[in-house]
């Protein structure tokens, strides 16, 4: 780090730290281009705003439980490959997992775990 992670510190006109430019940056950039827009009279209409509160887990918290997609369930299919040390395959685990719609629309987080954790037994068969 070159300036303490936790201080949000203010170096040259720029915030440093962490966390200092992940969603919120994005957001700040939409608002101000909606407020000129709605300022210039060229926008009408209603908007609103879908933050998750979540991006760093499975990011269901926003858009995919305010709509449709929250309702809806979708099927993944996860092939796991194991390779022997020359890079020869071993053999293949494949899974499918029901989830809700849309909540890969993001870091995986506990569906990830959920994923790896039902590949075990049988990616263990294949390396005994």
């Amino acid at each position: 780090w070159t300036h303490p992670p936790f201080s949000g510190e203010i170096d040259g006109g720029a915030m440093y730290g962490r966390g200092a430019v992940d969603m919120k940056g994005g957001i700040a950039c939409f608002m101000a281009a909606a407020l000129e827009a709605i300022a210039a009279g060229t926008m009408t209409g209603t908007l609103s705003l879908l933050i998750t509160g979540d991006e760093e887990g499975p990011s269901v918290n926003g858009t995919v439980k305010l709509t449709s997609a929250g309702t809806g369930k979708e099927t993944i299919r996860i092939d796991w490959r194991v390779m022997e040390p020359n890079g020869k395959t071993k053999g293949t685990v494949s899974q499918e997992n029901t989830i809700p719609k849309g909540s890969l629309n993001g870091p995986w987080g506990a569906i990830a775990d959920a994923a790896a954790s039902a590949a075990v037994p049988g990616i263990k068969k294949l390396v005994q």
